[in-house]
């Protein structure tokens, strides 16, 4: 059960679900035992279905229907795609779309989002795992665009300017990025099909093989965007143990960008925009715990600093 919930409204939902796996003729080959989220847009628990460990997710919106057809058909295309070996993706158990019902296997290994201060963990080995999974996951499936920088940064701009309390560092950060728009219009980047949300918390790591999850389609991003976004939001709230460039931690960066330009080009110009980029979303828009504000206050203040320098 979730930390947060309380077990009379575990009880409720969990027959809900019950509900739904009988309308979709899917409960005599399931048991669900916990629920993981009780969210407005999806109802998440763990179980077993046909014996093995599984996710059951129902969507709640209504596009429920469309949005299982993507997630299902975005699965498939990349699990046929990924090696299954270094790089993967969770495999679907069982779905019904009028029902709004996904039914994928529980990927075993250790949360990403889990592993950045562990150290028994090789975090180079990691951190190259995920570029990996970026670059096999767009394959040959790329194209090549040049760069408007205005559209990426028009909303945020209209944001803080609607907000007047906001800290000075987003208001730097997008002084910043401004700054940075002559040089980055027309940039030629690599676009291909990957995960729309490829971040720790959407991410396992087994030792050997990252599995990723949470996957609802196949958007087609600048990869060198994605990977900012990957590493923003590993290092993005921890607190500094260790140097840093663009305030992430600076060998665990290394790591994932020599891997990653194997196979995709790696341009500082554009890397270290969308690093500000993702930081200042993240101090936009993110929910912080304990001393995670300050801890992203100080890592946006030493991007600006190596900015200057």
């Amino acid at each position: 059960m979730a930390a947060w919930l309380d077990p009379s409204q575990e009880t409720g939902l969990i027959a809900e679900l019950g509900e739904l796996l009988e309308r979709a003729g899917l409960s005599h080959r399931s048991d669900v035992k916990a629920i993981l989220k009780d969210g407005k847009d999806a109802l998440v628990a763990l179980g077993h279905f046909d014996g093995r460990s599984a996710v059951f997710k129902a969507y709640r919106s209504e596009d429920a229907a469309k949005l299982v057809e993507n997630s299902v058909a975005a699965l498939m295309r990349y699990g046929a795609r990924l090696d299954g070996l270094g790089s993967a993706v969770v495999q679907v158990l069982a779905s019904s779309p009028a029902s709004g019902l996904l039914v994928m296997e529980e990927a075993q290994g250790t949360q990403a989002s889990r592993l950045p201060d562990r150290l028994d963990v090789d975090q180079a080995a990691h951190m190259r795992r995920a570029a990996r999974w970026l670059t096999q996951c767009a394959g040959s499936d790329t194209v090549e665009r040049g760069f408007a920088p205005n559209k990426s940064l028009r909303p945020l701009e209209d944001y803080i300017r609607g907000h007047d309390a906001l800290a000075a560092e987003c208001t730097d950060l997008l002084k910043s990025l401004k700054s940075q728009r002559p040089a980055l219009r027309g940039h030629p980047l690599i676009w291909g099909p990957t995960h729309g949300d490829f971040a720790p918390v959407n991410l396992v790591d087994d030792g050997r093989c990252l599995i990723a999850f949470d996957v609802q389609g196949v958007p087609t991003l600048p990869l060198i965007k994605v990977a900012a976004h990957f590493l923003v939001a590993r290092d993005f709230k921890r607190a500094i143990t260790q140097p840093l460039q663009w305030g992430l931690d600076a060998q665990t960066t290394r790591d994932f960008l020599q891997e990653f330009e194997r196979q995709i080009a790696v341009d500082t110009l554009a890397i270290r925009f969308f690093v500000g980029h993702a930081i200042l979303r993240r101090l936009l828009f993110d929910s912080f715990k304990g001393k995670g504000r300050e801890n992203a206050k100080v890592r946006a203040q030493h991007y600006l600093q190596d900015l200057r320098e």
